[in-house]
């Protein structure tokens, strides 16, 4: 990373990654590197993941400083659709095999598309694949559409949260599934022992 800023000609930050450094890098053309970080507050988990990304950055020379605001604000307030931000963290919730959801995020104009990105090349990919049955050439689509979204960085997700199904041992034929359709999705296989 350090190199990179180097070799782009940004100036004034460390020559190596340390945890204790206090020198943020300023590039040409942009300034310096210190950037609001946004997220929703009373958040255990974002403030978490913010003081980690916070650490691992300044050690690098890049700066976060926190901006922690109300759901109601970020959401229903317009600071996420008006792109009142530079950097923001916010959960995606979507099921894995529901591929129309890609465009809205990752292609242009797509109403979950918050920061506008846009790459012609992806979202023809993309809008190709809401409408590919085969699931091997769809999968085909959406990979090739991620290598140019990849190149964009227009988001970069950070994890995802771990999801739990609990049940009596006597139920049997419970399946977690990893789409949104609820934890009843294979009711009819279930069957239960005395």
């Amino acid at each position: 990373m350090i190199a990179l800023l180097k070799k782009n000609g940004c100036t004034g930050g460390p020559d190596k990654p340390t945890a204790n450094n206090s020198d943020i890098f300023s590039c040409p053309n942009v300034g310096k590197l210190s950037f609001a970080f946004t997220t929703t507050s009373a958040n255990p988990l974002r403030a978490l993941t913010f003081e980690i990304i916070q650490r691992q950055l300044k050690s690098v020379g890049i700066e976060l400083t926190p901006r922690f605001i109300s759901a109601a604000v970020l959401f229903g307030g317009g600071t996420l659709t008006s792109g009142d931000w530079q950097i923001v963290m916010f959960t995606f919730l979507s099921s894995p095999s529901n591929t129309g959801n890609f465009a809205s995020i990752g292609g242009c104009g797509g109403d979950q598309n918050y920061g506008n990105s846009c790459d012609r090349k992806a979202t023809a990919l993309l809008n190709k694949a809401k409408f590919t049955a085969d699931e091997p050439a769809r999968a085909a689509l959406l990979n090739k559409a991620e290598t140019y979204l990849a190149d964009d960085v227009y988001s970069i997700p950070v994890f995802s949260r771990p999801t739990y199904l609990l049940n009596d041992l006597k139920v049997k034929g419970v399946i977690k599934n990893p789409t949104q359709q609820g934890s009843t999705w294979n009711s009819e296989t279930w069957s239960v022992t005395s």
